[in-house]
């Protein structure tokens, strides 16, 4: 599974030692956003991975509700 680690210019650049860490606690939430063009909200088995990450022109966010585990994206122009 692929997860806010692939890119159409640089190919494939996860944290793999981040990615074993998440697999092996099952944390509720784990939020991110070094890796800019894969902005967005994924599970990884039972964690929910938050990529906040903004880029060049598009101010972006999360909005995540721990008591119900329901969530919004939020870009601002």
């Amino acid at each position: 599974m692929k997860i806010f680690c692939t890119s159409n210019i640089h190919g494939r650049f996860g944290s793999l030692a981040i990615r074993k860490k998440i697999v092996a606690d099952e944390p509720r939430l784990f939020i991110c956003g070094h890796v800019h063009e894969n902005f967005g909200i994924k599970k990884l088995n039972k964690t929910t991975v938050i990529n906040c990450a903004c880029m060049r022109g598009a101010v972006r966010g999360v909005i995540f509700d721990t008591s119900s585990n329901s969530y919004a994206e939020v870009v601002l122009n």
